[in-house]
């Protein structure tokens, strides 16, 4: 998929809605849009305040989301484990 200004706007449109109201239904309405637009089966969710976006809807596209925060949290937990274990 190539990269689209107006899918950008409403992407940089829904971070800031998200920052100042959370997940309203403004946001939950523009989220929608974003998914329904979308043309692609893998979607990387680098900005942690979109997070909130993917356990609030339901996916009928199917899209995989890639959550960098996710993804983040499940390393270092994991990494401690390892520590934790190894000290023993």
């Amino acid at each position: 998929m190539e990269h689209s200004d107006a899918l950008q706007k409403q992407v940089n449109r829904l971070i800031l809605m998200l920052k100042e109201e959370g997940f309203s239904r403004a946001a939950h309405m523009l989220w929608h849009s974003i998914l329904e637009n979308l043309n692609c089966d893998c979607v990387i969710i680098a900005c942690t305040d979109i997070s909130v976006c993917l356990n609030a809807e339901a996916n009928p596209k199917h899209i995989v989301f890639l959550d960098s925060n996710k993804m983040l949290a499940e390393a270092t937990y994991k990494l401690y484990l390892e520590i934790e274990n190894s000290s023993d």
